[in-house]
């Protein structure tokens, strides 16, 4: 097994960047995971679909992790790099700053963090299938 989490590492140049779904699906290929495709189908989609509200039904989302590893860099590091890859972002969703983000409505009438929650458990729940 030591030799299997060399390879991650090696290939992700350090701590794994699981926040990309291309680097969790070869993590799970060099760990040899049994439901691998599985687990690479469910990550590795770039829309999940999610019901966010009986009147909307259910609705295509994009994948949240690239968008998560923003918010999360941003807030942990706050520097000039972080704060420029969440300005597309923020200018998306017409935020001026990290919790009007996080509050922003969405489709359905939820905000966008509840959004990210709901897809997070889509993809979990897919790919424990």
């Amino acid at each position: 097994m030591s030799m299997n989490l060399s390879a991650i590492s090696s290939k992700s140049f350090g701590e794994p960047t699981w926040f990309i779904p291309a680097a969790t699906i070869d993590a799970a290929s060099v760990l040899d995971v049994p439901n691998k495709s599985t687990i690479a189908a469910a990550i590795g989609v770039s829309t999940i679909h999610s019901t966010v509200s009986p009147s909307v039904g259910v609705q295509a989302n994009a994948s949240p992790p690239k968008e998560l590893q923003s918010v999360r860099n941003y807030i942990a590091h706050r520097g000039k790099g972080a704060a420029a890859r969440m300005s597309p972002l923020m200018s998306m969703h017409g935020a001026s700053n990290v919790l009007q983000l996080l509050d922003s409505p969405v489709a359905g009438g939820i905000r966008l963090f509840e959004s990210w929650v709901f897809d997070l458990l889509d993809m979990a729940d897919f790919a424990t299938r």
